[in-house]
């Protein structure tokens, strides 16, 4: 066998010129196990080519990444073919040394690995890739697709805000109120446990990645007054059995979580009665004794108050009891007398 650049090659099977019998097919196979041999252990020898370019960048830079492909040996030019996300195969060659490059998009963002399949010089060697890649990533600046809301609360109510942003990861965030930073707020969502009249203000969230930040839309926390309880008639009223008191009406509840979002439980002697509503009708009291009447209101946010209260006083009807001598001659005097009982005390 003889080896050199631009060389043939000869396999000389000494077995044939003695006619040992061996076939054309073994021959071949022979030959062709030699030449592969030869082809990667020796006429490539010092041949190589590379893919480099690995890299992060953002979307939309004005600098795009190159991919350069070189080739180590071998004649120029040289063309090296290659794949992106194993996609449909491209080429490129070079014009003028033993490298070549192949500017990266950096329009949408996402990874990008640029394979090197194979490549050829001009003698046509042919080098495979090897599995050899370059990546390319590219990152999306932050984007926030759901802003913060305004929200009201009462005093003591729980505020919670959101955002829900995009971009490459991993993205910070920074809660602010009224633009100053809030210590420890760095999570996608900012909650007030208890609020107070000083939590008040506009709030918004810096959402920052490598690729640069974005603010959100203020969200205004409005936080409401003091829930008041409003009133209702409180005139001590006093009545025979079977009186029937005017209904009683809630008017006037403010502050709290607001109008809309209130509950009702009225009380009788401390007892609850009626249903969830501003007005509670006691009906006829029979039984004689006191009756004290109010109505607790909650809030959302379970603050509660209660009105003040309205007394009834229900007595026994009245009892008439007739005095004096039962038996009295014709013509004298007769003095009767009355007691009564029960009843108001006022009596016609």
């Amino acid at each position: 066998m003889h080896k050199g650049q631009g060389a043939s090659y000869q396999l000389i099977c000494e077995g044939c010129r003695k006619g040992g019998g061996r076939s054309l097919r073994g021959i071949v196979s022979a030959f062709i196990t030699v030449f592969f041999f030869l082809f990667f252990a020796g006429v490539v020898s010092g041949q190589q080519a590379t893919i480099t370019g690995t890299t992060a960048v953002c979307q939309g830079a004005t600098s795009q990444p190159l991919i350069t492909f070189t080739y180590t040996g071998g004649n120029a030019p040289y063309t090296f073919y290659y794949t992106i996300n194993n996609g449909t195969e491209l080429n490129v060659t070079t014009t003028s040394g033993n490298s070549v490059t192949v500017s990266a998009s950096t329009g949408t963002p996402g990874v990008y690995i640029y394979e090197l399949i194979r490549s050829v010089d001009n003698g046509g060697i042919t080098l495979p890739g090897g599995g050899a890649t370059a990546t390319i990533t590219v990152n999306e600046a932050p984007v926030i697709t759901t802003q913060p809301t305004a929200i009201s609360r009462a005093i003591g109510c729980s505020a919670d805000f959101s955002v829900v942003a995009e971009g490459s990861e991993p993205l910070s965030f920074q809660w602010r109120k009224n633009g100053t930073n809030i210590p420890g707020a760095t999570a996608s969502s900012y909650s007030i446990g208890s609020v107070s009249s000083g939590d008040a203000g506009n709030y918004d969230v810096v959402v920052t990645n490598a690729c640069g930040s974005v603010t959100s839309t203020a969200a205004t926390l409005t936080v409401n007054p003091p829930l008041v309880a409003g009133t209702h008639n409180t005139d001590a009223v006093t009545g025979c059995s079977n009186y029937n008191p005017a209904p009683l009406i809630v008017s006037g509840t403010t502050g709290g979580s607001g109008a809309g979002t209130y509950t009702y439980q009225w009380l009788e002697n401390g007892n609850p009665v009626g249903t969830n509503s501003d007005t509670y009708d006691p009906g006829n009291l029979v039984t004689p004794g006191t009756y004290v009447y109010s109505a607790r209101i909650t809030d959302a946010c379970g603050t509660q108050v209660t009105t003040a209260t309205k007394t009834i006083t229900i007595v026994a009807d009245p009892t008439v009891t007739i005095t004096g001598a039962t038996n009295v001659c014709e013509g004298a005097s007769l003095v009767l007398g009355t007691n009564i009982s029960g009843g108001t005390g006022l009596y016609d």
